[in-house]
């Protein structure tokens, strides 16, 4: 293994402390802007929520359907002559 010369060894040092404050700034700026978009989002309504407050009546029907099923069953149950 060859040792590098101390311009190269400089160079190459110069080089990665630059790449990691790049990427620091990246990462700041990408914190900021998910804070900026989470402040911005605190005043309004959720979308799933507004998505619920549409009325679902097909699950009142299902309901109501579940209910008129139990209810036959319950009732053949107590009316079926025993054998």
């Amino acid at each position: 293994m060859k040792i590098l010369p101390f311009g190269y060894r400089r160079l190459l040092r110069s080089l990665e402390q630059h790449l990691a404050d790049q990427t620091e700034q990246r990462e700041d700026k990408a914190i900021a802007a998910h804070m900026a978009a989470v402040n911005a989002s605190l005043g309004k309504p959720s979308k799933r929520r507004q998505r619920r407050d549409t009325p679902m009546l097909f699950r009142l029907q299902i309901a109501v359907a579940f209910a008129s099923i139990a209810s036959a069953l319950f009732s053949l149950y107590w009316w079926y002559p025993y054998q």
